[in-house]
């Protein structure tokens, strides 16, 4: 009742009060406000405009609101009394503004004529800051353009694991526009080994968890599959509402590939140290058996049934020594100096050797396509390589069949520059897919008296003549072994060498 009182019309019926009334609204609201002449001249501020200008009243009266105006927003403020005045009707601009002690402001200006008449005289103005919600949108589309740009997955899900927001290091890396990829879940890039693992950690991430880094794989769109490093945070809301959670996806497949071949090679070294000492061990026993096996066939007659059976454990001995010698190799490579060497006239002296060796009911064919290529290295060791991989083949035909060597020259096949590819080809029996991943593991063999070093030993000359080596077998469809060999560059100039020479 006492505000009805208060506010009673019959109470405001002079105009007096009536401009009282106004002015303390006008003075005291909230909101700042300014009264404008059609130039833009200040004619009333209110207390809020006072702060915001940061001037009182009195200095601000008489002012021109272009004065206070950044330079790049004069005309869209001119501008806009035009519209206000010419139409009469409400009209909004954002314009940039400084107050007195030189702090700028980012401005939403709404104006409206309050005054009748054929020609309007002036207009009152809202002054609304939205400095701080400038400030936020710049940082939002600056942390947006961050996150579109990033050469990471970025990948933001919803609460079931839907695809929110797709930014392009994750087209790159996955191969998927954002616009295929919006919406569907994420466990469709997910090996199915690795869903169960996700689908927890997604959990223990809506449970409250608040940052969550593993391992992961994904599938890309050529059909590969990558070894991803993964970092998932909730993202909340207003209240801290839970909204959504995002994952950061970098790509680590090379990197995991070197740290295996790191502990391969740390493996192998292990191995190696562990194989010198043992060779050189028993190196010296087979050594004495073979003395005083010798010597025990000077006194047996030669015509005894004995010997026999000394002739046996004379190669057995001389067959364990020479395991030692190549365990010892295995241990302690010891490379012969590389040189300029001719691929095929080295290839075709094996394939020679290996007729000899293999005898019937094997054939070795060797298709040279080298065409005088040469490569650097030991040939004594490439030599070897070519043996090692035959002998594998004959291996997998116990019952005969014929080994295929050829060489050729392909152009950039060793990254970038021209290479030699040898093959050695069977028709054997194959090698299973579970056995074909673990054939250059030491000691690993499918033969029943197999070391498990030949090919260990083959890899490791390719790898020191900077070359590579596949395999590609299956059962019952025989083995291709390819390697691919650098070429040499071309010897030096007989000048350029004379040069070289005198700078020794």
């Amino acid at each position: 009742m006492t505000i009805l009182r208060r506010y009673d019309p019959r109470g405001l019926r002079t105009r007096r009060q009536a401009r009282h009334h106004y002015l303390d609204l006008y003075h005291h609201a909230p909101t700042a406000y300014l009264t404008l002449d059609a130039a833009g001249v200040i004619l009333d501020a209110n207390c809020a405009a006072e702060a915001l200008l940061g001037a009182p009243r009195a200095q601000l009266v008489g002012c021109r609101l272009r004065n206070f105006a950044e330079r790049t927003s004069v005309a869209a403020l001119e501008r806009h009394l035009a519209e206000v005045f010419a139409a009469r009707l409400r009209r909004a601009r954002e314009i940039e503004l400084h107050a007195f002690d030189g702090a700028a402001r980012s401005i939403r200006l709404e104006s409206v004529v309050v005054t009748g008449g054929a020609r309007p005289r002036r207009c009152v103005a809202a002054l609304i800051d939205v400095t701080e919600d400038r400030r936020r949108e710049a940082e939002l589309r600056r942390l947006a353009a961050v996150v579109s740009n990033s050469p990471d997955a970025i990948v933001v899900l919803d609460l079931r694991g839907r695809i929110l927001a797709w930014n392009r290091g994750a087209e790159a890396l996955y191969g998927y526009p954002a616009a295929e990829m919006l919406g569907r879940d994420l466990l469709a890039l997910v090996p199915t080994a690795h869903r169960p693992a996700l689908v927890a950690i997604a959990e223990r991430i809506l449970d409250g968890e608040a940052v969550a880094t593993f391992e992961s794989q994904r599938l890309t769109r050529d059909g590969r599959v990558l070894d991803v490093s993964v970092t998932a945070a909730l993202l909340r809301g207003p209240g801290g509402r839970r909204e959504a959670y995002t994952t950061t996806e970098r790509d680590i497949t090379a990197s995991k590939q070197g740290q295996a071949e790191l502990r391969e090679r740390e493996k192998l070294e292990a191995l190696g140290q562990l194989a010198v000492g043992v060779a050189h061990d028993y190196a010296n026993v087979f050594m004495g058996l073979d003395s005083c096996l010798e010597l025990a066939r000077r006194h047996v007659d030669p015509d005894a049934p004995a010997v026999r059976y000394l002739d046996r454990c004379v190669a057995a001995v001389r067959r364990g020594a020479g395991l030692c010698t190549q365990l010892k190799s295995f241990g302690r490579p010891q490379p012969g100096a590389p040189c300029r060497v001719a691929v095929d006239p080295v290839v075709a002296d094996a394939v020679e050797l290996l007729r000899h060796v293999l005898g019937e009911p094997y054939e070795v064919t060797f298709a040279a396509g080298g065409a005088g290529a040469e490569v650097l290295a030991d040939p004594g060791r490439l030599e070897q390589v070519i043996v090692n991989l035959a002998l594998n083949a004959r291996d997998a035909m116990p019952t005969g069949g014929r080994v295929e060597v050829t060489s050729a020259v392909r152009a950039g096949a060793a990254d970038g520059r021209d290479a030699v590819e040898l093959t050695v080809r069977d028709h054997g029996a194959g090698i299973a897919a579970a056995a074909l991943g673990r054939i250059f593991e030491p000691f690993f063999t499918t033969k029943p008296r197999g070391t498990g070093l030949g090919l260990v030993m083959v890899r490791r000359t390719i790898d020191e003549l900077d070359g590579r080596i596949v395999v590609d077998s299956a059962v019952g469809r025989g083995t291709t072994v390819r390697i691919v060999l650098p070429v040499a560059p071309p010897p030096a100039s007989g000048a350029a060498a004379a040069l070289v020479a005198r700078a020794g």
